[in-house]
């Protein structure tokens, strides 16, 4: 469509649309090969990682994303929970995914809410925030790979984020679950057994 006579204004929409569904495409095969790899992965090496650098950097990432829906990001650190043992860079990206799906159920100008906390059995690193929360016809399925709930500003989910969480959580030795709040939105919580 491109090679034929279009006005300017519809020959920059074709391309605006090729260009945004290649970057889908693009944003689908890297998420994809990084749920393949860490599948593949039957240990990791666990090292003793800050807790508060490590929820900085996941506030870091998401930043500009934060700020296009003026979200208030607060986190919450137990003062007895310093450090925490596993996969660094692993724990960031699934934080980080648990993030991205707050962002995108939030509404515009709301907080969301990163705590770390521990009790007898497991240290519990949870994002919530005050969306919709998840739909009961939902509740089974959020697990699944490409399984994924339509967002509020029409974005497209590749439907790998939380695939990619549990089996995070899983290499670690840990779980992971999604929940309603009571005074509305979602809870996602990852839990890690105590070192």
């Amino acid at each position: 469509m491109l090679t034929e006579d279009l006005p300017a204004a519809a020959r920059q929409h074709f391309l605006n649309n090729i260009i945004e569904q290649n970057q889908r495409q693009k944003q689908l095969i890297d998420k994809l090969l990084a749920l393949i790899k860490i599948e593949q992965q039957h240990s990791l090496e666990q090292h003793s990682i800050d807790l508060a650098s490590l929820l900085a950097l996941v506030k870091a990432d998401a930043h500009v994303r934060l700020q296009e829906k003026a979200l208030d990001l607060h986190i919450e650190l137990a003062p007895d929970l310093v450090r925490i043992k596993g996969d660094a860079l692993l724990l960031r990206q699934a934080l980080g995914n648990l993030l991205d799906n707050a962002i995108a159920f939030a509404p515009h100008g709301s907080h969301i809410i990163l705590s770390a906390s521990q009790d007898n059995q497991a240290i519990a690193l949870s994002v919530s925030d005050r969306g919709p929360g998840i739909p009961d016809y939902a509740q089974q399925r959020i697990f699944e790979r490409f399984y994924s709930l339509a967002r509020p500003d029409a974005a497209k989910s590749t439907g790998l984020g939380l695939p990619l969480v549990r089996e995070v959580a899983l290499l670690h030795g840990g779980s992971i679950s999604v929940s309603n709040r009571a005074e509305g939105g979602a809870c996602a919580c990852l839990r890690l057994p105590l070192p």
